[in-house]
């Protein structure tokens, strides 16, 4: 049920390879990527570290 999902993305990608959309969508991808995994990371971690430090007040 959770892999699901991702078959048929691997399917899609598999059948849309080599097109102009897939092309365009992966320059896009390469150049926005550099960005966006360090600010997720970052939120990620900030998030954690809120929860942590709301946990340890309220237990």
């Amino acid at each position: 049920m959770y892999v699901l999902p991702l078959i048929l993305l691997y399917f899609g990608y598999n059948r849309l390879q080599g097109t102009a959309a897939i092309a365009k969508l992966e320059s896009v991808l390469e150049k926005v990527s550099s960005c966006i995994v360090p600010v997720v990371v970052s939120l990620v971690g900030v998030l954690l570290v809120y929860y942590g430090a709301t946990s340890l007040i309220t237990a």
